[in-house]
């Protein structure tokens, strides 16, 4: 929110109060419109406990965010350590299966080796076996120590490929459990982040809340302010009123003011930022309604009337700045905000596209257009190009 779009509704009420005319109702309606800024006060003050309690709200899904993240930091954690542990038992189970994968192949060998002695040993020529005796015998006992180193080679053969078997079985178990964690651990990394984010938006909208809440607690001092600057000006009207001549400064205008609809020049260079009409607050979903436009330029360029008219309020009203406010013929009336200074004089006549002040630094000028007390669109009544 800025500066400008929240004294719309003061400068709204200050052209009816200052438009002066020859009803003798009008002190009474702007007696009215005083109610009505102090209404406007109450109005802020709900919006700003409405503000409260969305901030209220806003913080505790922060705490909420930041109470799932702490979990699950601490299972990432230990989902972490449970697989460096199994990442160790598959490293040592790899070692262990390749190890086996060697002593298998070893006692192969082995077996193949004793079944080749053997088998060289039962193919001796009888006539050897007849030499002698012992050799007879010794040929016996070797036959028989083969078979047995055969036979005991079968049963190491059958017990490596069991444990290899098993260390096969450990190792895809440890890899399928291994996929799980890391699985599971993906998954809490990703609701991590997604937490981190949510919790980043939550606080970019706190900030947002807590901005619009002092804005809204400023806007309450300056409808205050406005209050007590409204019973002053409405003080005064009352004493100048008897000695004004409103008609002898009204007459003689060029043209009709209504017949300028669509025809008037732009009161400032630049790009409309802000619509006339109503609005709904993307934070605080609550509706206000902007009875004028919001333009936005280059700082320092001059701001213009757009047609001609009497300038019945010139300079600075407390927390509100520079502004003007002109009344043209047939009680219409237009507003300049966002004056860095004031060019021209109260009571003083000026003609259309006269320089009533510049912009400020923010290069921000709100302007408002009125027939009597009914708002009307700025946008319908300038020319499609003259922004």
């Amino acid at each position: 929110m800025t500066r400008i779009p929240r004294i719309a509704m003061f400068v709204g009420i200050l052209v009816t109060a200052l438009g002066i005319t020859a009803d003798a109702d009008d002190i009474a309606d702007q007696k009215s419109e005083l109610e009505e800024i102090r209404g406007e006060v109450v109005t802020s003050q709900q919006r700003l406990d409405s503000l409260q309690q969305a901030q209220s709200d806003v913080q505790k899904a922060i705490a909420n965010y930041e109470q799932k993240m702490q979990s699950d930091n601490k299972l990432i954690r230990r989902l972490r350590q449970q697989l460096r542990e199994l990442n160790a038992d598959i490293s040592t189970t790899e070692d262990a299966l390749a190890q086996r994968t060697i002593d298998l192949e070893r006692q192969q060998r082995r077996y193949l080796g004793s079944l080749r002695q053997f088998y060289l040993s039962a193919r001796t020529p009888a006539v050897e076996l007849l030499v002698s005796p012992a050799s007879e015998l010794r040929l016996h006992r070797q036959k028989h120590y083969l078979a047995a180193v055969a036979g005991m080679s079968s049963g190491q053969i059958a017990t490596a490929e069991e444990l290899l078997s098993q260390t096969r079985d450990q190792l895809e178990d440890l890899s399928e459990q291994s996929g799980v964690v890391s699985q599971l651990k993906q998954k809490r990394e990703t609701s991590l982040t997604l937490g981190q984010s949510r919790k980043a938006q939550k606080e970019k909208q706190l900030t947002q809340i807590r901005q619009v809440s002092r804005d809204e607690a400023e806007r309450i001092m300056m409808l205050q302010t406005a209050a007590e600057e409204m019973t002053s000006i409405i003080a005064r009207l009352e004493s100048e009123r008897r000695a004004r001549d409103t008609d002898r400064r009204l007459v003689n205008w060029g043209t009709a003011f209504a017949e300028l609809k669509g025809h008037l020049p732009a009161p400032f260079r630049g790009r409309v930022t802000v619509p006339y009409g109503p609005a709904v607050d993307p934070i605080t979903n609550l509706r206000s309604f902007s009875p004028g436009i919001s333009i936005k330029g280059r700082a320092g360029d001059p701001i213009r009337a757009v047609a001609e008219g009497i300038v019945v309020y010139s300079g600075n009203l407390r927390g509100y700045g520079a502004f003007v406010i002109l009344q043209h013929e047939g009680d219409y009336y237009t507003t300049y905000a966002g004056l860095s200074g004031v060019a021209v004089e109260r009571d003083q006549r000026v003609l259309a596209e006269a320089r009533l002040g510049s912009a400020g630094d923010d290069g921000l000028v709100k302007f408002e257009l009125r027939n009597g007390r009914e708002t009307l669109d700025p946008v319908t009544w300038i020319r499609f190009d003259a922004f």
